[in-house]
């Protein structure tokens, strides 16, 4: 089916529901011709509405060289508001041929209106549409039913209001032919709109008839929606392809954030709920939300979380060059890293059906024994699942398992002068966590015997700033070789002495602070020292 006669049978729809729908709300056109004059002026307009509520959205749409409108607003025809600017829509694929403003919201007691004009224009239309009081949904409606859950992605879909919520009486129809597309970049936008409403279900409604009737779009240009007390309203809804991102749609999932972020921030409200939707919608699409991809609709590297001002090419087509914009706003914009990095840590902490334990450390109580200890960071495990490795990469085997709320483990019969890593991690009848960090542990590090033990070596001082002086008083011939290795078990340094009387400084100014572990080998004979940088 060719696009223009999707548009014709939508537009057949939406006259049909016009003219036979008794709960529709109201909207009526307003039309001028401003012709070619630098300056123009309309004459004072009654609005063609009758007692609409909670507002009234305005916008315009027309044809010449404008590229901005002023209007004022009277309740009685002689005390005015200041005027206005109703700039470009920033979301709208613009051309000369259509020029689309923003949308504005009028008060309700607005009875008249008046434009005007810098520069040529013609054939200007004024849509006003009231979207009434928004009502209950016909208690007859079926709840939709969610398939989405942790079976398939640890972070659940959070709550929303679907379109029987937000548009009850059914005059805000859906495309009836959509087109799809699998979301790989999720980007965040902001209305632009007003920053307080007593009724967002309307300023929605409003959003999809100033899409609709003056963009000429098939829905809602965004998937999703967010009001400043935190609700999501599903818009074209999950992997619907959107009208949001100029021309470059495909691949993307469009999330609003209700208001102007010019000059403020969004509430905490709306950033949590935009967290929960993105962190559901990341892990249910495998999207890094710290990571960068290439973006082929726009053919530009983006971040995976990314504002609307990042899909903007100057070497694009006209009408989508026009599309350069501030969206998602100024004071909003800076935040997005802090967006990605709480995404990722709701998916890695918050969201998955077990929490995974935390800070887990390990030390040598002797030398074949060491202490593992970490903190219990859920409360609905049954049991800790504790692996061993000699490498940090891999060969990680399973070695014990303790009960539920058990926070220390001692494992027994380890190998002397044997480094060992270790790792964690939750369980329960019905699953496992993610792993806790590696923690490293090397036996046998004070109180030795033998040729290399602690009569024999001397480190100093201990601990260290910048080098670490080992003298070595023994009986050994022949080469004594040394490492220093990180408390993750990475070697930093190595070097060599000879047995009996003998002094090596080990260099140690450019490491980080920390505690490391000196380890001496001579032939069969092997021991290892803590050393601390401070």
């Amino acid at each position: 089916m060719s696009m223009y006669f999707r548009k014709i049978c939508f537009f057949a729809i939406l006259l049909f529901i016009t003219r036979v729908s008794p709960a529709q709300t109201s909207r009526a056109d307003l039309y001028f011709s401003p012709g070619k004059a630098p300056a123009w002026h309309s004459e004072v307009q009654a609005i063609p509405l009758s007692q609409p509520e909670p507002f009234i959205a305005v916008s315009l749409a027309w044809k010449g060289e404008s590229r901005s409108f002023e209007a004022r607003f009277s309740n009685d025809g002689r005390r005015w508001s200041d005027w206005v600017q109703l700039h470009l829509d920033p979301h709208g694929e613009q051309s000369p041929e259509h020029y689309v403003s923003e949308l504005y919201f009028a008060e309700a007691s607005s009875r008249y209106v008046q434009f005007r004009a810098n520069g040529p224009a013609e054939h200007l239309r004024a849509h006003f549409y009231d979207p009434g009081p928004t009502k209950e949904r016909p208690e007859n409606y079926d709840e939709p039913v969610s398939f989405r859950g942790p079976d398939y992605c640890p972070c659940p879909q959070p709550d929303y209001q679907d379109r029987e919520d937000w548009c009850p009486d059914g005059s805000c129809p859906p495309d009836p032919t959509p087109d799809y597309t699998n979301a790989t970049h999720l980007i965040v936008h902001h209305s632009a709109g007003p920053n307080t409403a007593t009724d967002w279900a309307a300023v929605v409604r409003s959003f999809w008839d100033y899409h609709t009737i003056n963009n000429g779009w098939d829905d809602i240009g965004y998937n999703w929606l967010i009001d400043p007390d935190g609700v999501i309203y599903e818009g074209r809804g999950d992997g619907v392809l959107g009208a949001h991102f100029c021309c470059k749609n495909g691949g993307t999932m469009g999330v609003c954030v209700i208001g102007d972020f010019t000059n403020i921030t969004p509430t905490e409200e709306a950033l949590n709920a935009l967290r929960d939707l993105l962190a559901w919608k990341a892990c249910d699409a495998d999207i890094d939300p710290l990571g960068k991809a290439f973006h082929p609709s726009s053919g530009l590297v983006l971040d995976n979380i990314s504002g609307h001002r990042d899909g903007y090419d100057p070497n694009a087509s006209s009408s989508c060059r026009i599309c350069g914009t501030e969206c998602p706003g100024d004071a909003f914009y800076p935040l997005l890293g802090q967006v990605r990095s709480s995404v990722a840590d709701h998916i890695a902490n918050s969201c998955a059906p077990i929490g995974f334990p935390r800070e887990l450390r390990a030390s040598a109580v002797s030398e074949t024994e060491a202490l593992l200890e970490w903190e219990d960071n859920t409360d609905n495990e049954t049991a800790f699942l504790i692996e061993r490795s000699l490498t940090f990469n891999g060969g990680y085997a399973e070695i014990a398992s303790v009960g539920e709320n058990i926070t220390s483990y001692n494992d027994t019969g380890l190998d002397p002068q044997t480094g060992y890593y270790y790792r964690i991690r939750s369980a329960n009848e019905q699953d496992t966590s993610i792993y806790s960090n590696k923690a490293f542990v090397f036996m046998n590090v004070v109180g030795l015997d033998g040729p290399l033990g602690a009569a024999h070596v001397r480190l100093f001082p201990n601990p260290v700033k910048n080098r670490l002086a080992v003298t070595l008083d023994s009986e050994l011939t022949g080469q004594v070789r040394l490492r220093l290795l990180d408390a993750t078990g990475r070697e930093t340094w190595n070097g060599e002495m000879q047995g009996g009387h003998w002094t090596v400084e080990v260099p140690m100014a450019q490491l980080p602070e920390g505690l490391y572990f000196l380890q001496l080998n001579h032939k069969e004979a092997t021991a290892a020292y803590k050393v601390v940088r401070e």
